[in-house]
């Protein structure tokens, strides 16, 4: 656990003849020591600890590693902030490479999503993954468009096509692959829930206004297939609504 050690980020404020003193006392175990983690965070200025929490709810729940932009849709990070600071503010529960965030390693998630549930989804696991699914439609319907990646005529070949340096998509690839995985994951009996599948709602909407262009979408990401199992998970919850 030494990686946990010098992850800390209170051992970059102390000289290297401090770091020692500074390392015994943090606790031993695991679970002492992700606690210790997590009251510091707790302690943060400002609006961080809830920041930080929404990191790392939203990196305990997704189904993959999340680049930093990806992360900072789904946490929901203001647009003008660098989600490496949060991500640096939340300790060695994270390991950041490549510009991909993920869990320092599995105990971490097993804590986050066990031991210390209430204070990172206090309104539970469900209301988590409606978040996660609001903030990833809201931001895919401001963000999808037709031939997003301005290709020079239709019916090219998938396999040509490469993403230009500024990829239009990088901050919401995750989104449009995972939107409603999160969705069956919410809490059906939440009245927002059922709000979002009523023919006003927020899906009905998106699918009218962007439907082609998310299919577009995924296909240019090579995830045309994720996309119709989407559209069978979609049905079968609008079913069980009705």
């Amino acid at each position: 656990f030494k990686a946990l050690d010098v992850r800390d980020p209170n051992l970059k404020l102390v000289d290297g003849g401090y770091a020692l003193m500074v390392i015994k006392t943090m606790p031993p175990g695991l679970p002492e020591l992700y606690d210790h983690m997590m009251t510091r965070i707790e302690k943060g200025l400002m609006g961080d600890p809830q920041y930080c929490k929404d990191v790392l709810a939203a990196i305990a729940l997704a189904e993959h590693p999340l680049s930093l932009r990806e992360l900072a849709v789904l946490a929901g990070l203001p647009t003008e902030w660098d989600p490496q600071t949060i991500v640096e503010k939340c300790g060695s529960f994270l390991n950041t490479k490549d510009e991909t965030v993920s869990l320092i390693h599995q105990s971490a998630k097993d804590y986050l999503t066990k031991d210390a549930a209430a204070k990172i989804y206090p309104k539970g696991l469900g209301a988590i993954h409606f978040d996660i699914f609001s903030r990833s439609l809201q931001r895919l319907s401001r963000t999808l468009l037709r031939d997003m990646y301005e290709l020079d005529h239709p019916g090219i070949l998938i396999e040509t096509v490469k993403a230009p340096n500024s990829d239009p998509l990088a901050a919401v690839r995750y989104s449009c692959v995972y939107w409603v995985t999160h969705l069956c994951s919410a809490d059906a009996q939440s009245p927002d829930y059922r709000n979002q599948l009523s023919d006003d709602g927020a899906i009905f909407k998106f699918l009218k206004d962007h439907f082609l262009h998310w299919l577009e979408s995924l296909s240019l990401l090579r995830n045309i297939s994720d996309g119709i199992l989407s559209l069978r998970k979609l049905l079968q919850v609008v079913q069980v609504c009705l």
